[in-house]
């Protein structure tokens, strides 16, 4: 129980900072994208 709980608690943090910096480094290179194609244009 002890170890699975470990290994939980260990994978949790990794899964939990991996998803956001994953979902905030998206948007944020898109929106540099389409600010830059945005300028190109104009």
């Amino acid at each position: 129980m002890d170890k699975k709980f470990e290994r939980k608690e260990r994978e949790k943090p990794l899964t939990d900072l991996g998803k956001p910096t994953k979902k905030n480094k998206r948007p944020s290179l898109d929106e540099d994208n389409i600010h830059e194609k945005k300028n190109e244009k104009e």
